[in-house]
């Protein structure tokens, strides 16, 4: 068992680094913001990964997997509002400001909306939905004790929320998004 706990949350771990909606949502949220913006999101992100455990943990998982038109609805819905989320960052390029240095102001947004943006972005992200869909099946599989997929599911939402905090005081570090507004003038500067 042990085994198979430290399995499942290397997978999570792993899961949550690769590059997707959520890994952009802290980022954008850190860097064009605020750190606390960016710990705002990372929550939001956790919580929403918490309604996709429950259904998972409860079993609903299956009735979603076996039901085509469902799936695919969450996987339409997740994938209209990840052009939304696109299009709206492309608008949100234009209205930043440059300071005296070259460097993009930050302007700040609520706890709420940073805590909105990263659950929707999750919550609605058909990558997330697969993701669970498929680690919860593979666990199911194992052993149907309930106790342990509710311990399963606060392993990787103890990863997620580590990960992603991790991610944004990382990236809002003084010297990471010095080196990043370093990089952007480069890239401004070939661009013109």
């Amino acid at each position: 068992m042990l085994t198979e706990f430290l399995t499942f949350g290397l997978i999570m771990l792993l899961g949550a680094m690769l590059p997707g909606a959520d890994f952009a949502i802290v980022t954008k949220n850190s860097l064009l913001h605020s750190r606390k913006a960016g710990l705002y999101s990372a929550i939001g992100i956790v919580a929403a990964m918490g309604i996709h455990m429950t259904y998972c943990v409860l079993g609903f998982a299956v009735i979603i997997r076996q039901s085509p038109w469902l799936f695919h609805g969450i996987q339409y819905a997740g994938a209209a509002y990840l052009c939304y989320m696109g299009i709206n960052l492309l608008k949100q390029h234009d209205r930043n400001t440059l300071n005296i240095k070259g460097e993009v102001q930050r302007k700040d947004i609520s706890p709420e909306k940073a805590f909105r943006q990263g659950f929707i972005c999750n919550l609605l992200n058909p990558k997330a939905t697969l993701f669970f869909l498929t680690i919860f099946s593979a666990i199911s599989t194992s052993h149907s004790d309930i106790s342990l997929n509710i311990l399963y599911a606060i392993e990787m939402l103890c990863i997620a929320l580590f990960w992603f905090c991790t991610l944004a005081y990382g990236i809002s570090h003084p010297i990471v998004s010095g080196w990043l507004n370093r990089l952007q003038k480069r890239l401004n500067g070939y661009s013109l």
